[in-house]
C-alpha cells in the first residue's frame, strides 16, 4: 500500500487557521477602536422535526403516486408548482402553507391507500405459495431468448 501524502491537507488546514486568527485579530482591533461589530450573517432557521418529517413524507408519497399514475396532480387537485414550493424551500413557508401541506399529505395518504392496497403478510405468503406451487428452486421466471 502506498504512502499517503498529507501536505495539501496540512496546507489547507494552516490557511484556514491563519484566516481565523486574522478575523479574530481584526475583531479585537475593532473593539479597541470602538467600532460596532459587523452584523452576523443570517442563518436559515432550523425546521422542527415534525415539519421535516411532513415534507419528507409528502415528497415520498407523491413520488410513489407518480410511479403509479402520471396524472397524480389532477387527482390531488393541486398544481405541481405548489408541491415544488413545499419541497424545495421549506424554511420560507408560512403557517398557512404548512397547514396546506398537512392537508395535502393526508390526501396523498388516502389516495395511496386506494391505489396501492395493503395486503396482510399472511395473504402475501399464501398468494406466493399458490403461484409457486410447481416451481423449481433457482429457476429464472423470465423468457429465454431464442438464439
Amino acid at each position: 500500500m502506498g504512502k499517503t501524502n498529507f501536505t495539501k491537507v496540512e496546507e489547507s488546514l494552516a490557511q484556514g487557521l491563519h484566516k481565523m486568527e486574522v478575523e479574530r485579530l481584526l475583531n479585537e482591533a475593532d473593539k479597541a477602536s470602538g467600532k460596532p461589530p459587523p452584523p452576523k450573517k443570517e442563518t436559515s432557521p432550523e425546521l422542527a422535526e415534525e415539519k421535516k418529517k411532513l415534507i419528507k413524507d409528502l415528497e415520498l408519497n407523491i413520488n410513489r403516486l407518480k410511479a403509479k399514475d402520471s396524472k397524480i396532480f389532477e387527482k390531488l387537485k393541486v398544481k405541481r408548482s405548489t408541491v415544488q414550493k413545499f419541497t424545495e424551500n421549506p424554511q420560507k413557508l408560512s403557517e398557512e402553507d404548512w397547514k396546506h401541506a398537512a392537508i395535502l399529505l393526508k390526501r396523498t395518504e388516502t389516495l395511496l391507500k386506494e391505489m396501492v392496497p395493503d395486503k396482510a403478510n399472511d395473504k402475501l405468503v399464501e398468494d406466493e405459495q399458490t403461484r409457486h406451487l410447481n416451481k423449481r428452486f433457482n429457476v429464472n421466471e423470465k423468457w429465454l431468448p431464442l438464439n
